[in-house]
């Protein structure tokens, strides 16, 4: 739903600077964004894979203003929405399920049917998102045939009621890694749809996880509705700001909690600490560069991911994973990694 191949008549149809890959299993395609008569001082790529039941799409687009546009599908429409730049506002015509997803959040919704007006809202003339749309036939088979598993959610599903599982919920490190696996996937032909449908899935199994949780945490007597999304905006916070982070004082008052419900309902909500989370995603960030990026320095990683001595970051390297970052540089010229 949330993607531009709805907007009128198919006005990519004759466009010469579209590219369809055929293969068997894996259907590709991108469509390049120039001068188009709807999206005014825009350009970019919208990139499509579609395997049986799972249509993934990309979006990667300069958008230099707002852009509406209603949109109207009488058919399903069950998808995982990540905005990685920018937001998306789905307005149903003041229904109780508008749906609204922010710059680093992410929404899983079902509707029978849309009908509505879409907002698009670039984050500094860019926007980015990837958008997986999956058929009731897969997430059917999938579960068995069982979508009670999913509990109210699943059985809006199965009666073709529109549900929300997860709203605005903010993108976990897991989720973001997995995206961007999806995103980088150089396979092809069977290999591809398998890798693409595997990954797909996993993403599905940690929202489904992250709304059990979320569930749980509900029924705190220590931490009402608003305050668990208090402390997953504070965890998001901390994600984004591993050069410079907040301290805790600091991180109580932007995520608007007092420091002792900040740092009881983290360790309630994420079972760890405020630092310990903030050491967890420095060394994976840390770890990831150095498998991915071949021209940064041990010191250049540090600097990065908030270390301004380059011995400290070693050590607490060492401590988390058991071996020098330097080992992982020798294992992956080796072709170890």
């Amino acid at each position: 739903m949330l993607q531009l191949n709805d907007i009128g008549d198919s006005p990519f149809s004759n466009d010469p600077d579209r590219r369809v890959v055929a293969q068997e299993y894996v259907k590709e395609e991108i469509k390049e964004i120039t001068n188009h008569p709807l999206l005014f001082h825009t350009s970019g790529q919208i990139k499509s894979n579609i395997i049986d039941g799972v249509s993934i799409y990309f979006v990667n687009l300069i958008q230099k203003d707002v852009f509406k546009y209603r949109v109207e599908k009488m058919e399903d429409q069950l998808e995982m929405h990540f905005e990685i730049n920018g937001s998306t506002y789905y307005d149903t015509n003041g229904k109780q399920n508008a749906m609204e997803t922010l710059n680093g959040r992410y929404s899983f919704f079902y509707y029978p049917f849309v009908n509505g007006v879409l907002t698009y809202t670039p984050q500094n003339q860019i926007r980015k998102c990837i958008e997986i749309d999956l058929t009731i036939d897969f997430i059917n088979h999938l579960f068995c045939g069982d979508l009670e598993i999913l509990g109210d959610f699943g059985k809006g599903i199965a009666n073709k009621q529109e549900r929300v599982f997860a709203k605005n919920a903010t993108i976990t490190p897991a989720m973001a890694l997995i995206l961007r696996e999806l995103l980088e996937c150089k396979l092809s032909g069977v290999l591809k749809k398998a890798y693409l449908e595997s990954k797909v899935i996993e993403l599905l199994l940690l929202i489904i996880e992250q709304g059990a949780q979320y569930a749980h945490h509900c029924s705190s007597p220590f931490l009402s509705k608003e305050d668990i999304e208090k402390v997953y905006y504070a965890r998001e916070i901390i994600s984004g700001n591993m050069e410079k982070p907040y301290s805790i004082r600091e991180l109580a008052r932007i995520s608007g909690l007092n420091e002792f419900k900040l740092k009881k309902g983290f360790r309630d909500v994420f079972d760890t600490t405020v630092f310990k989370y903030l050491l967890e995603i420095r060394m994976n960030h840390g770890k990831r560069m150095m498998i991915l990026d071949n021209n940064k320095s041990i010191g250049e990683i540090a600097t990065v991911v908030g270390y301004k001595n380059p011995t400290h970051f070693t050590a607490a390297f060492k401590r988390h994973f058991g071996y020098l970052p330097s080992d992982l540089k020798k294992m992956k010229s080796s072709g170890f990694l």
